[in-house]
């Protein structure tokens, strides 16, 4: 099952309720979807992550590449 996919059932939810997904991953998704759009309308990924990092209050554009692999590896491992 990919990110979105589980993001949008409702095993996501439960997830969250016992403890197995934290609030703070369900940010890094949204701030990961939220890039990946930007991307996708057409800006170039270096302006994106400054525009994504500033959207979010991140100080450091450097925390939003350790979003990109930490999210991208999870999605990784759930498609087995």
């Amino acid at each position: 099952m990919k990110l979105l996919e589980l993001q949008k059932s409702k095993e996501h939810k439960i997830l969250m309720r016992n403890g197995f997904m934290y609030p703070k991953l369900n940010r890094y998704i949204e701030i990961y979807f939220y890039l990946q759009a930007k991307i996708k309308s057409g800006e170039k990924k270096t302006d994106a992550i400054t525009w994504t990092a500033e959207q979010f209050g991140i100080k450091s554009d450097k925390t939003i590449y350790e979003i990109i692999k930490k999210i991208e590896q999870l999605n990784k491992e759930l498609e087995w």
